[in-house]
């Protein structure tokens, strides 16, 4: 199972996620990323484990705030031999063909309205959909639930109200889509906490899981990815 480490970016900073609370992330003051600097963090991380793949979200973009478009192209060209999945919502997609950029871009659903579905026709293997989950379920066109022949070769399962928490993934939902879409290459995001949860979700059938919070706090230890990212 591959281990894809998550950057939120903010402000031009790396900020802690939690719980889909966005307007109140704070700058990541961690080991890993003791003055929030996003190019530091990713550093950082690539020099103890060459992750393929990084994952990073412009929260400004989702936001409709602002852009952090510049510092994401300045990351992707500094680390060339690592696959990025760029989340900037549909703003700079309206205006740019996703297939043709430097990086794979990520559809979440919170940020697409019916009109938009027929990007997730174009060039599948670049482009990866989130389907946001929150406590009132899916953000998003529900036809992304009816009709799964929309869905790209991945799809990201995203509970926003787990991430960052304490009390792990959204196990009665990723059980649900593993047991009614058991082909499906899905990724898990959202609350996993240690290498028990990493198990599990491999025991289930998941081919990649984003980790953010577990990295920082070391629950989840550099020994751990290389065992389960060899297995």
């Amino acid at each position: 199972m591959e281990i894809i480490p998550v950057i939120d970016i903010k402000g031009g900073r790396a900020v802690h996620a939690k719980q889909g609370f966005r307007e109140r992330y704070q700058p990541l003051a961690t080991p890993l990323c003791p003055e929030g600097d996003p190019c530091v963090l990713a550093e950082t991380l690539l020099s103890l484990y060459p992750f393929r793949t990084m994952y990073i979200a412009d929260l400004d973009a989702l936001m409709g705030t602002g852009s952090n478009l510049e510092l994401i192209q300045s990351l992707v060209s500094r680390f060339p031999t690592t696959v990025f999945w760029i989340d900037q919502g549909l703003s700079h997609l309206r205006s740019s063909d996703p297939t043709e950029s430097a990086w794979i871009t990520v559809l979440g659903s919170e940020s697409l309205v019916g009109s938009d579905l027929t990007i997730l026709s174009k060039r599948r293997d670049r482009l990866v959909l989130s389907l946001d989950f929150s406590t009132s379920g899916l953000l998003g066109p529900e036809v992304l639930l009816e009709n799964d022949r929309l869905w790209p070769d991945r799809v990201i399962l995203m509970n926003l109200n787990c991430v960052g928490g304490e009390n792990g993934p959204d196990w009665r939902r990723l059980g649900y889509f593993r047991r009614k879409w058991p082909n499906q290459k899905f990724i898990a995001a959202g609350g996993v906490r240690h290498e028990d949860d990493l198990q599990k979700l491999a025991s289930a059938g998941f081919t990649a899981t984003l980790i953010a919070t577990a990295l920082h706090r070391s629950a989840i230890g550099i020994p751990t990815i290389r065992r389960m990212m060899s297995e």
